[in-house]
């Protein structure tokens, strides 16, 4: 895989995860044969996603090779891994995985289907520029700052604030409502109330094969576009015991110093 990439169909990805008896990142859609499956119903799909990875070299007879047996194993149960999933307007809507794995960063990525019902394939490939943080955003492409500067309050007032506001008040009039400054109401209104044209969240988990759970952050941090800029936007507990909201306006650089942020804490 170093230089190239693995795609695997959806009854490929199927049969890894009943070969390994291994679930994937929850960032990734796996099919599952239906209940009223008949036996036939089975054999085949088996044999599809059999054939699937023969057809590309990762199965010789009826063994895996190392390089698709080792990436379905680390999207499983990852040592650390960023997970990312982005909805877009304007381009691409996907979800991806990126794994630390040392000296490389593996990732697997998965467009969105038309339809829910449907899966699509899974793309994995490996690449050598260290940093999990920045792998990310290169996959998401470069982001421009939205106006006005970092605003952090309770959460409280953000919820008062959106209750105002589907009563019939105006946003920024909500917002002041809610007791937040005028400069902060200005921010949080030129972010929240203008059309999205890409959005997405990004998580952070690690497995540990010691005792043999997983573990993640207990919270996650959405960005967003609109024809103002880029924002990040979070909720979590502050050292007073509140939750507190969060909203920052970001490019790529200050995007990858949050994950590095989310990672290092979850490290801890």
């Amino acid at each position: 895989m170093a230089g190239g990439e693995i795609t695997l169909s959806p009854h490929a990805a199927m049969f890894l995860s009943e070969r390994m008896d291994l679930v994937p990142h929850p960032m990734l859609r796996v099919g599952r044969l239906p209940v009223s499956a008949t036996e036939e119903d089975r054999l085949a799909a088996t044999d599809e996603g059999r054939n699937h990875l023969r057809s590309i070299g990762l199965m010789d007879h009826n063994d895996l090779e190392p390089v698709v047996e080792d990436a379905w194993y680390a999207l499983s149960r990852p040592p650390l891994a960023v997970g990312l999933a982005t909805h877009s307007s304007r381009g691409p809507s996907y979800n991806a995985v990126f794994v630390d794995q040392g000296r490389t960063v593996l990732r697997a990525r998965q467009a969105d289907a038309d339809d829910t019902e449907d899966i699509e394939n899974i793309v994995l490939s490996r690449n050598n520029r260290v940093g999990l943080a920045s792998n990310v955003t290169d996959t998401i492409g470069d982001l421009a700052p939205g106006r006005g500067a970092s605003v952090s309050v309770p959460n409280e007032q953000i919820e008062q604030a959106r209750r105002r506001a589907a009563s019939g008040s105006g946003m920024q009039q909500a917002f002041s409502a809610a007791r937040i400054s005028r400069n902060d109401a200005q921010t949080l209104t030129d972010a929240l109330s203008n059309q999205r044209t890409t959005e997405g969240v990004v998580t952070v988990r690690a497995y540990d094969e010691r005792v043999r759970r997983v573990h993640k952050l207990p919270y996650n941090v959405q960005y967003f576009s609109n024809d103002t800029g880029s924002y990040t936007m979070e909720k979590k507990a502050g050292r007073d015991g509140r939750e507190w909201f969060t909203l920052a306006p970001t490019d790529s650089r200050k995007l990858a110093a949050k994950v590095d942020e989310m990672v290092n804490e979850l490290r801890r």
